[in-house]
């Protein structure tokens, strides 16, 4: 008896993972279609048990998405990352249509990353990033800078260097830049999310994996 529970438990763990990994796959494919200019691009799902808590609650505890190499106006960004947390799943759709459809979040955030090459090019000036400090050097001149955030515009303050704004513009997987965080060789702009990007809004179908079957 104990065998055929360990069993049968076995079985229903494995048909979790399997309709986790469906959908996953599914989001990730819809994900390349819709940011194109990406080198590559990823879903992935944290929330177990994954099948009971879409039939009971309608909800995923955390998504994570990411794509490398994204165009962004004058940039490209050399990864942007979005992490949901509280996802809530269309049931309705689910139950009937066998698709999974995301309506919602609790909360989230998306980062991107800037390397200090597409910095540099953007500001046509060469600029050093390293933990916290960046540095500028225009002909014979070179001074430390400070970077500042506001209205999705990046601006690099380097004392008696002009450098031109930086607009961004709303990129896939980051519609906001609110914060900016100096790295070693790069920097970390991000900003906090109250729904779905859409580039996540796109339907996913499920299919019989999805059942266990």
């Amino acid at each position: 008896m104990l065998v055929v529970l360990l069993l049968i438990v076995g079985m229903l763990v494995v048909a979790d993972f399997a309709a986790r990994a469906a959908v996953e796959d599914q989001l990730q494919a819809n994900l390349r279609k819709d940011v194109p200019s990406a080198t590559s691009a990823s879903v992935e799902i944290d929330s177990f048990p994954f099948l009971a808590r879409l039939l009971v609650s309608g909800e995923l505890s955390e998504l994570h998405a990411s794509a490398t190499d994204v165009d962004a106006g004058p940039l490209s960004l050399a990864r942007v990352t979005v992490d949901l947390q509280d996802v809530h799943i269309d049931r309705d759709a689910l139950l009937r249509q066998r698709r999974v459809e995301l309506t919602g979040i609790g909360k989230g955030t998306a980062t991107a990353e800037i390397t200090q090459e597409e910095l540099s090019d953007a500001l046509n000036v060469p600029v050093q990033l390293s933990n916290g400090k960046i540095g500028v050097r225009a002909g014979p001149l070179q001074a430390s800078a400070k970077v500042s955030v506001q209205d999705n515009v990046i601006r690099v303050n380097a004392g008696p260097v002009s450098l031109p704004a930086i607009r961004i513009p709303k990129a896939p997987l980051l519609p906001c830049v609110a914060n900016a965080e100096i790295l070693d060789g790069r920097i970390r702009v991000s900003c906090t999310l109250d729904e779905v990007p859409p580039e996540l809004l796109r339907l996913a179908t499920t299919n019989r994996r999805l059942e266990g079957g």
